[in-house]
């Protein structure tokens, strides 16, 4: 999809905006006729400022006679009000570089007084003149003096002020992480004195800056709060501003007509404050929605209207984006010229002001726009130019976008590896916004968990302090006891008896209240160190399972983009057979990734649950190291490491080495093992094989790669793990891989460890106990016997398969044994089959189906013929589903995918035991 412009509304003044009160102004007036000499240039100086929001003319003429008594009487305060109104009155006018002038003049003044005030409002309103100027340097180096000069005697409010503005300025020059920081420290500042207007302004402009990075979530939530905080003042202008944002946020999530809706209201407010900018944002947002929603001829209409009032009021990055906008509808119909033109005019005025977001975004436009002409070469150029100019702006929707219109070309001019690169680096980042929200959830835990921490250490504190009152109470109270027991010595001996029985007893309770006490405060530290370390453990246990969740959803997405692109590109009939063989080798390799995510992600489950098993038998174990090297040579070239070289280091004490093991399992370890050394190989070799140690045979694989820190050596082996768990990690992967390849070592009564230093290498061993069966020797399994163990001539099988590709890629397999294939759609066709026919040999049984089940079709066809055998093929792959299938009348159990050869043998060895 192509990008399109809208325009964010930023909420600033210039300058504290004054509501008009005619009553103040009357009044003013009237003193203003009886009073004479310097007075008169404080009342010029104060009808200036309340006049402004009504009449810029007016404000300008009465801050020039304030002006012309402050100079005749040298009133170099007033002088300095005079000034700024003027700048006041001239900005307000759209007399930007006027306003200049006076502001500058104010400030020289301000300078000769050493007045901070003065000159914190002077560089603000500089900073504003620069910002409307395009001048975004300038107007940050004038925004950080005036916070500056605040922090030496301004007010909170105006700190947080100051502070609003530096943000706005690293805005423009899209710094947006400083901006980010700055809006947060202004609304810090403004909660903390409740200043709902300063809530107000930050809140929209942090949303600005959601709305750029991408997460419109995050961004309507401010703007929300922005719009109930200006109804509350009920500040029109400040309405408008947030329902133009708001709509912005309905119109990336395609909701037209609520985008529509907002866009409106917010037009008719700014008619109704005769506020141009506000008309000229609001109308090109209209445009959009028109062009996106198929009205054309409103669409131009409003761009136009748009492009021509901001050219009227000077706004060169609105002229810019309206620039943009048109030139993208010519695009759509297909004008390229007169897109190109658009697009080039842009860019002119983007790179004269310095406007790099702008500047990023048309030149991905024009990547788009040569893509269609299928001009490619310039396609490519425009595409890393954006990128050069937004990924340090970190403009997520743009740089995605240029890496999903490079691989569309890459695949385009048939350049696969580079296609299945920028394809990846596309999706990449889109999930990389899932972990960033996930992320920011960790650190509103954190900040939940710090307040309950400092409570629960206030409680403690305070438990303490009672503990010390009573304390001191007890010493008080012994104290006055003891001076009671001297009067009372003096009526006689036997009250003396009786009243220090009392106090022994007493300090008896004391005792005990103090043990209980020590009880109680050990108690109090044993929970909070543990509440510590459960929270610690909380937090690595969610941090943990949120960065799986981000790459299991980006290591699913991978293949399956890899599947589905692939396969739209076979459909091209004109492809020749090396490239055809190509993508089906391409589709098949990220099959069986997807296949190996899967199986991951079950057998972590089955582990962790105690379900997963050992099922040892007979395996030849230089065959399997020999069938890994085979595989490996060829998954190297798909993958784009050709020159890699991989070594299998083969037994020199005997051949044909037969081990009691379960197969698939030491399979599993070693091709997550060597699967792991491929990935993070780039150069040199991968060598694998085993040797003999004391009653054990030892497994390794060896690699040149990028090698291990050994502070994170035993790290790795633990579930979700992985070296690089940062967002932007080079190399993918569910951390599950080594994890389970642990656990299954340890099953087989095993032990596994490694050998890494960075920059050279690693070396993966896993040691497993000798289970040799030495009667028994390798078949040759190239020999004729196995050639015509899949020669079932003769043989009636039926399938029972709804999903018609399933059946089809069965059954070709199938016919190369000779056996008769014979398909049923659903459980009762199959059922109908078997009461006609009893030639059936063995069914081949889906369990999920329409009409008629698997499971209810088996265990009626047992009841007219429990001898024909069923194999029942299946989704469900958990150890406890295969129980729980197996206790119906089915021979075997197949998982789907079905894996083509583990069928071919499991139903030779059913034929073979008839």
């Amino acid at each position: 999809m192509l990008y399109i412009f809208i325009i964010v509304f930023l909420n600033f003044l210039p300058f504290s905006a004054f509501s008009s009160n005619l009553s103040e102004i009357d009044s003013l007036k009237t003193v203003l006729k009886v009073t004479d000499g310097p007075e008169k240039a404080t009342i010029f100086n104060a009808l200036s400022k309340k006049i402004l929001s009504d009449s810029a003319e007016y404000s300008y003429e009465f801050a020039d006679s304030a002006l012309r008594i402050s100079k005749k009487f040298k009133l170099k305060t007033e002088e300095i009000l005079a000034l700024t109104n003027l700048g006041d009155a001239s900005y307000f006018s759209n007399k930007i570089n006027r306003a200049k002038d006076f502001y500058q003049q104010a400030m020289v003044l301000s300078i000769e007084l050493k007045d901070s005030s003065f000159l914190a409002i002077n560089y603000r309103n500089l900073g504003y003149v620069y910002l409307k100027l395009s001048d975004y340097k300038n107007a940050l180096d004038n925004f950080s003096k005036s916070l500056e000069c605040e922090k030496i005697g301004g007010s909170e409010k105006k700190i947080a002020e100051a502070l609003n503005n530096v943000g706005l300025a690293n805005d423009y020059l899209g710094r947006y992480k400083n901006a980010l920081d700055y809006y947060l420290q202004a609304v810090k500042i403004n909660e903390t004195i409740y200043n709902k207007e300063g809530i107000s302004t930050s809140s929209n402009n942090i949303g600005n800056i959601y709305i750029t990075w991408g997460n419109n979530e995050k961004a309507l939530l401010y703007y929300l709060k922005s719009l109930k905080i200006e109804e509350e003042l009920n500040s029109k202008s400040g309405i408008a501003i947030a329902l133009n944002n708001i709509g912005i946020v309905y119109h990336n999530w395609k909701n037209y007509d609520k985008a529509l809706e907002y866009y409106q209201q917010g037009l008719n407010i700014e008619k109704e404050l005769q506020n141009k900018p506000g008309i000229a944002k609001s109308m090109n947002n209209i445009a959009i929605i028109f062009d996106e929603t198929g009205k054309f001829d409103e669409a131009i209409d409003y761009y136009n209207k748009s492009l021509e009032l901001e050219k009227e009021i000077g706004d060169q990055i609105g002229v810019s984006i309206s620039l943009s906008n048109i030139g993208e509808f010519y695009e759509e119909r297909n004008d390229y010229d007169k897109a190109f033109d658009y697009y080039m005019r842009s860019i002119k005025i983007d790179e004269k002001i310095g406007n790099k977001p702008g500047i990023g975004q048309t030149y991905n436009q024009l990547g788009n726009l040569f893509a269609r002409k299928k001009q490619y070469k310039k396609a490519i150029n425009y595409y890393i130019k954006s990128n050069e100019v937004v990924e340090p702006l970190n403009i997520i929707e743009t740089i995605a976008e240029n890496y999903k219109g490079l691989g569309n070309i890459y695949a385009n001019i048939n350049d696969f590896n580079k296609a299945y690169y920028y394809s990846n680096k596309y999706h990449a980042l889109n999930d990389s916004i899932f972990s960033i929200e996930m992320l920011e959830r960790q650190n509103n835990l954190q900040a939940d968990f710090e307040i309950e921490k400092r409570e629960k250490e206030i409680e403690l504190l305070n438990a303490e302090k009672q503990v010390k009152a009573l304390e001191i109470s007890k010493k008080e109270l012994k104290i006055n006891r003891q001076d009671f027991l001297v009067y009372v010595l003096y009526f006689g001996i036997v009250a003396f008896l009786f009243f220090f029985y009392l106090l022994i007893r007493q300090n008896a309770n004391k005792n005990k209240a103090n043990k209980l006490l020590h009880l109680q405060n050990e108690e109090i530290k044993k929970n909070r160190i543990e509440i510590i370390a459960a929270k610690e453990s909380a937090e690595e246990s969610d941090r943990l399972k949120s960065a799986f969740l981000a790459s299991v959803s980006h290591e699913i997405r991978t293949p399956l983009n890899g599947i589905l692109g692939f396969s739209e590109l076979i459909r091209d009939m004109e492809l020749s057979l090396s490239e055809r063989n190509e993508y089906i080798d391409l589709i098949s390799l990220n099959g069986q990734q997807l296949v190996a995510i899967l199986n991951d992600i079950i057998d972590i489950s089955q582990i962790e649950t105690g379900q997963l098993k050992m099922n040892p038998i007979d395996c030849n174990i230089d065959s399997l190291l020999f069938d890994l090297l085979t595989y490996y040579e060829g998954y190297k070239k798909i993958i784009g490491k050709p020159g890699i070289k991989i070594r299998l280091k083969k037994n020199q004490i005997k051949s044909d080495l037969i081990l009691k093991v379960d197969t698939y399992r030491l399979k599993q370890i070693l091709s997550n093992l060597i699967g792991n050394a491929t990935k993070f190989t780039d150069k040199g070799y991968i060598e694998f094989g085993y040797i003999f140690k004391n009653e054990v045979i030892e497994f390794f694989v060896k690699d040149t790669g990028i090698g291990i820190p050994k502070e994170n050596l035993e790290m790795i082996f633990d579930r979700f793990r992985q070296v690089d768990e940062t967002l932007s990690r080079e190399y993918g992967g569910t951390g599950l891989g080594l994890a389970i390849s642990k656990q299954l070592v340890n099953l087989m009564d095993g032990d596994i460890w490694v050998k890494s230093e960075v920059g050279k290498g690693s070396t993966f061993y896993f040691a497993l106990p000798l289970a040799l069966e030495s009667d028994k020797n390798l078949q040759n399994i190239n020999d004729d016997s196995q050639t015509n163990k899949f020669n079932w001539l003769g043989k009636n099988i039926l399938v029972a398969e709804d999903v018609k590709s399933n059946f089809d890629l069965i059954n070709i397999e199938l016919k190369k044994s000779n056996a008769t294939v014979i398909h049923a759609r659903n459980g009762k066709e199959a059922l109908e089959i078997i009461k006609t026919q009893d030639s059936i040999d063995l069914i081949l049984m889906d369990l999920e189906m329409p009409v008629m089940n698997g499971m209810d079709a088996t265990i009626e066809i047992n009841k007219i013929n429990n001898k024909v055998p069923i194999v029942a093929l299946t989704a469900y792959a958990m150890q406890h589903q295969r129980k729980e299938i197996l206790k119906l009348p089915f021979k075997e159990y197949i998982t789907k995918p079905v894996n083509l050869n583990m069928l071919l043998e499991t139903i030779g060895k059913i034929f073979s035991n008839k």
